[in-house]
């Protein structure tokens, strides 16, 4: 699989078990099924599967673009019984902002940051965990540039 661009525009290219190559069609859906796009991390266990943790919050930093929500889903010790989901709105950040504030020598900035920095809270007990990111019915690319779990060791019993 492949993202071209071209004239402005982004095109997928996919191959096929032949060696033939395609462009693959734009839009939104496939004869009115929702294009999904997913990504899922692997299972991180912080080097010991077999210690309980407390998982506390996800950070993470997006692009700041299109009108499409995210869905960020935790699988914990692959027990669907544990799954949470919360969405992020990724056009909800505040757009350009000054990442040190503003420091006006006239009407000068130092810098501006147009991606979203987010925490949301986990807050599930296990071993290790899952996250899935997804999307559905999107017709743009949306990036995910970084993310981090904050996981508390606990006691063993």
């Amino acid at each position: 699989m492949a993202e071209i661009f071209r004239n402005g525009k982004t095109f997928l290219w996919t191959g096929d078990y032949t060696g033939q190559i395609q462009e693959q069609d734009s839009g939104t859906n496939d004869n009115g099924s929702a294009f999904v796009a997913t990504y899922k991390s692997p299972r991180f266990s912080f080097g010991d599967p077999t210690l309980n943790k407390k998982f506390t919050k996800l950070l993470f930093s997006y692009e700041n673009k299109g009108s499409h929500s995210l869905t960020i889903t935790f699988l914990i010790n692959d027990n669907a019984g544990t799954q949470r989901s919360i969405t992020e709105v990724m056009s909800g950040g505040s757009g350009a902002s000054a990442i040190f504030g503003q420091a006006v020598f006239g009407t000068d900035v130092f810098t501006s940051e147009a991606d979203v920095d987010v925490n949301r809270h986990i807050d599930r007990l296990g071993r290790f965990i899952e996250i899935i990111f997804n999307t559905i019915g999107v017709d743009e690319a949306w990036n995910i540039f970084n993310y981090s779990i904050l996981a508390k060791p606990l006691k063993r019993s």
